[in-house]
């Protein structure tokens, strides 16, 4: 049976919806995210357009590591191996793995955004401005799936990608901003890929234009970034050893 790339995305798709633990993953995280936009509207007291989206900090750090178990999980396995003996160029699975969690995560993160702003507005009444922000917190998340999936390519080992990701997701932006004098600390972190992901999100209207990108300007560089990754992560598939 020759090998075409449809076939590739229906044999990365079945492997994915097999895993019980991608409906567990998936199902536990949108009900923590929904549950935090009802706590914080709850507690908020002047929140703003992009409040209720605030939970999706938590998804988005659990969809990096998911994309990151997508491929590091079949060299820990030795799965890979089976796979790149079927598909011997090799990076037709990457792209059938990107386009495969990207299909999967956008709607559901669509499903728990807006659940999130109809939960936030049952519990703390309707705040203008909230739908300005759906497309954004939807996007955001799979993009920094997709980073994870990069990563995951790259550095091919499990623990190591996951520490890799925490560090650069969480660590990395407030080493930068303490070690870095304030008005280019500032400037630099504002263009890490949470700093850009958070952007899609959160309303900037009323706050220091210093601290964030606007939407666009942010979702362009967000897209270098998981870019340049699974660029990188690509190259070294192709080049070494499974």
């Amino acid at each position: 049976m020759r090998v075409t790339f449809p076939r590739v995305m229906f044999s990365e798709w079945t492997k994915f919806l097999a895993l019980r633990s991608t409906w567990l993953l998936f199902a536990l995280s949108a009900a923590a995210t929904v549950g935090l936009s009802a706590a914080i509207a709850a507690r908020a007291t002047d929140p703003s357009s992009s409040t209720p989206y605030l939970g999706i900090d938590v998804i988005s750090l659990v969809l990096g590591v998911a994309g990151i178990v997508m491929i590091t999980g079949e060299y820990g396995s030795g799965l890979v191996r089976a796979t790149f003996a079927a598909v011997p160029a090799r990076l037709p699975v990457l792209w059938a793995k990107g386009i495969v969690l990207a299909g999967f995560a956008l709607p559901v993160m669509a499903v728990v955004v807006l659940l999130s702003a109809v939960v936030f507005r049952a519990v703390w009444g309707p705040l203008p401005g909230v739908g300005d922000h759906l497309v954004g917190a939807a996007v955001a998340p799979v993009m920094l799936a997709l980073l994870g999936l990069g990563l995951g390519a790259l550095i091919r080992h499990t623990a190591a990608a996951i520490t890799g990701y925490v560090l650069a997701i969480l660590v990395l932006p407030a080493l930068l901003g303490a070690a870095l004098p304030n008005d280019l600390g500032e400037k630099v972190v504002r263009y890490t890929p949470v700093a850009l992901a958070q952007a899609l999100y959160t309303d900037t209207s009323s706050g220091d234009p210093t601290q964030m990108l606007a939407a666009r300007p942010a979702a362009v560089a967000l897209v270098v970034w998981v870019g340049v990754v699974l660029a990188a992560g690509a190259v070294m598939m192709w080049r070494r050893d499974p």
